[in-house]
C-alpha cells in the first residue's frame, strides 16, 4: 500500500468525516459482534450531533456518559464533540457521593446511560441525580438494540446534518482528577489538544504514515484521560481500529489480544502484571508488534521481560492537564532508560525543568483550565504560561526526563530531602519484588521516614530488602518501615493509592502477626524499628 500521510485538521470530527472518505470500509471500532466502518462511525457522529442539537442542546453544553468503554461511549463522545458540546465521562465504579459530585459541578444537560451498567450501578446513579439541586440533566437510556444497527441517539425530529462549526480552542471534555487532596478538579480538555496528540502519537509510533491500520485494546473507565484521549481520540486521528474491553478482565486479555490481532497494547503497568498472571503469554501473539505503559513507571523485571520478547517498547509520561501524553521514550530506548525515564517531549521545546525541579509543559497539549475554579487555573500555570505538573524530575545524559516523585510527596528526613519514586525504582530492581509504593511517616528523630508498602513473593524478607538497598542508597533513604502484601490499594486507573495508604496506616495499631496467620486478606505490617539512619 503506497504511504498516507497523516493530514492536518484542528480537530478529531474532521478526522473522522476524512477518513469516511479515504479509507471508508476500514474498522474504526469493535465492541464484540458490533464493528463500525470509518464511513459508518462519520455518519453516526454526524446524525448523533445533529439529534443533539436538534433537541436544543447549546454548544458549550456538558453531555455525559455512563458506563464503559464501547461503541455507544464511542458514539456519545463524537456526537458531542461535532456537536461542539462538552463530554463528561462517568465511570460506574464510582459512588453515588463521588456521582453528586461530578454532576452537580460538570452540571450536564444530558446523561446517557450503558445498557451494560448494572442495577447496582443505575441505583447509585439515580440516588445521586435525586440530591442535585436545580434542574437534573435529562437521562437517556441507549438502546442496544438501535445502537447495533443505526445511531441511539435519536433524540428528536432531526433538523438536517449540518453540524455546529467547531472552534479549535473549544472545550472538547472535562476530565476530574483523582481528587487525592481535597475535592476533584474538573479539567478542560481542548478539541486541538485531542487532535494535535493524534498527531503526535503519528509522529513516534507510526513515522506519520496511516496507511498501514494500527490495532489498539481500549479498556480504560471512560472518565479517564487515558481512554478518551490516549486510547480513543488519538488513534482515531491515525485511522486506527479501536477494540473495546467494556470491563477490564485479566483472563481475557489474550483471548482479545489473539482474536482482534491487536497490534499495539497499551496499558497501566499494573494491568499488564495482572494479566501476565493469568497466564498470558504475549509471544504466542502473532500480529502483535508494540507495548507501551503509561500512568505509573513499569518495573524494571517486567521491562526487560518484554524486552526479551522482541517487542518494540515505550514508556509515557503524561497527565489529564496535558491531554494525556506529552513524553515518550524513542524506539531505540535501551532497558534502562525504558526502566528508569519516560523519554523527552515527544513536540521539541514543550518540556522544562524548572530550577526547583518541577517538570512543566507548554503548546497545544495544555488544557483550558480547570472548570469553575479560577483560583487553581491560575496557580496551575507559571508567570510566563507554562503548566505546572508538580511532578519533580531531571535530565540525563541523553536527554531523558527521569522522575523523581510528586512535589506533595518529597519529604526531609534528616534535612534531606527524599523522593519516593528513587527508592520505588530501587526496591522494584529487587528480585522477587514485583511493585513498591513508597510514602512519608513521622518519625521522632528525623522528622520523616519512608514507610515502605511491597507486592513481594514468598521468603523476602526485610533483612534482604535492606542489604539490597544500602548498596544503593544513602541510609537517609531507606524506609525505616515496611509493608509486604499480596496486592495494594489502587486507584481506578490501576495505579498504586497512596492517599489509602496513608489512610490506612493512620487507623493501623501494632498486631501480632500469629493473630493474621489465618486470615490471607490481612495485610502484614513489619516494621523495621532497630535500623538506624
Amino acid at each position: 500500500m503506497e504511504p498516507y500521510l497523516l493530514p492536518w485538521f484542528a480537530d478529531v470530527p474532521s478526522y473522522i468525516a476524512h477518513y469516511a472518505k479515504v479509507f471508508p470500509a476500514r474498522e474504526a471500532a469493535v465492541d464484540g459482534e458490533v464493528r463500525l466502518t470509518y464511513e459508518a462511525l462519520s455518519a453516526r457522529m454526524n446524525h448523533g450531533g445533529s439529534a443533539l442539537l436538534a433537541a436544543g442542546l447549546v454548544p458549550g453544553e456538558r453531555v455525559a456518559f455512563f458506563g464503559f468503554p464501547g461503541t455507544a461511549y464511542l458514539q456519545v463522545l463524537l456526537a458531542t464533540l461535532q456537536a461542539g458540546a462538552v463530554y463528561v465521562g462517568l465511570n460506574p465504579k464510582y459512588t453515588a457521593s463521588e456521582l453528586r459530585y461530578v454532576v452537580t459541578h460538570a452540571a450536564p444537560r444530558l446523561v446517557f446511560i450503558d445498557p451494560r451498567t448494572s442495577d447496582d450501578e443505575r441505583k447509585a446513579l439515580d440516588v445521586a441525580m435525586a440530591d442535585v439541586s436545580g434542574a437534573p440533566p435529562v437521562q437517556v437510556q441507549i438502546d442496544t438494540s438501535v445502537s447495533a444497527a443505526c445511531a441511539p441517539l435519536t433524540l428528536t425530529s432531526m433538523r438536517g446534518d449540518a453540524p455546529y462549526p467547531i472552534v479549535a480552542h473549544d472545550a472538547a471534555a472535562i476530565v476530574y482528577t483523582s481528587g487525592t487532596t481535597g475535592k476533584p478538579k474538573g479539567a478542560v480538555i481542548r478539541q486541538r489538544g485531542l487532535a494535535h496528540e493524534g498527531r503526535l502519537f503519528a509522529q513516534r509510533y507510526v513515522g506519520g504514515d496511516v496507511s498501514q491500520t494500527t490495532r489498539v485494546l481500549n479498556n480504560l473507565p471512560v472518565n479517564h484521560i487515558g481512554c478518551i484521549g490516549d486510547l480513543t481520540c488519538a488513534w482515531l486521528v491515525m485511522a486506527a481500529t479501536i477494540v473495546f474491553m467494556p470491563r477490564f478482565e485479566p483472563r481475557r486479555i489474550g483471548e482479545v489480544l489473539a482474536q482482534e490481532a491487536i497490534t499495539f497494547y497499551f496499558q497501566v503497568p499494573a494491568m499488564f502484571q495482572l494479566a501476565l498472571a493469568e497466564d498470558l503469554d504475549l509471544r504466542e501473539l502473532p500480529a502483535l508488534r508494540s507495548v507501551a505503559w503509561g500512568g505509573a513507571q513499569c518495573p524494571r523485571p517486567l521491562v526487560e521481560k518484554f524486552a526479551a520478547w522482541g517487542f518494540d517498547l515505550s514508556n509515557t509520561y503524561g497527565l489529564s492537564e496535558c491531554t494525556g501524553t506529552c513524553t515518550a521514550t524513542l524506539p531505540s530506548a535501551s532497558i534502562n532508560e525504558l526502566a528508569s525515564s519516560v523519554g523527552a517531549a515527544l513536540e521539541t521545546n514543550t518540556v522544562r525543568i524548572a530550577p526547583d525541579g518541577e517538570v512543566q509543559v507548554i503548546g497545544d497539549l495544555v488544557f483550558a483550565g480547570y472548570l469553575k475554579d479560577e483560583a487553581s487555573t491560575r496557580q496551575a500555570f507559571t508567570d510566563d504560561g507554562w503548566l505546572r505538573t508538580s511532578d519533580i524530575g531531571e535530565f540525563d545524559r541523553d536527554g531523558n526526563i527521569v522522575l523523581k516523585g510528586r512535589l506533595s510527596e518529597m519529604f526531609k528526613s534528616g534535612g534531606y530531602n527524599v523522593y519516593p519514586r528513587e527508592i520505588e525504582e530501587a526496591l522494584e530492581r529487587i528480585p522477587g519484588i514485583d511493585l513498591a509504593a513508597v510514602i512519608a511517616v513521622a518519625d521522632p528523630l528525623w522528622s520523616e521516614v519512608g514507610h515502605a508498602f511491597v507486592i513481594a513473593g514468598e521468603g523476602m524478607t526485610m533483612e534482604h530488602i535492606v542489604a539490597a538497598l544500602t548498596r544503593e542508597l544513602a541510609n537517609y533513604k531507606v524506609p525505616k518501615h515496611f509493608t509486604i502484601a499480596t496486592d495494594l490499594p489502587r486507584l481506578p486507573i490501576g495505579k498504586i493509592d497512596k492517599q489509602a495508604l496513608r489512610k490506612m496506616l493512620a487507623s493501623t495499631t501494632a498486631t501480632p502477626l500469629s493473630k493474621l496467620a489465618d486470615n490471607q486478606s490481612a495485610v502484614i505490617l513489619r516494621d523495621l524499628m532497630t535500623f538506624v539512619q
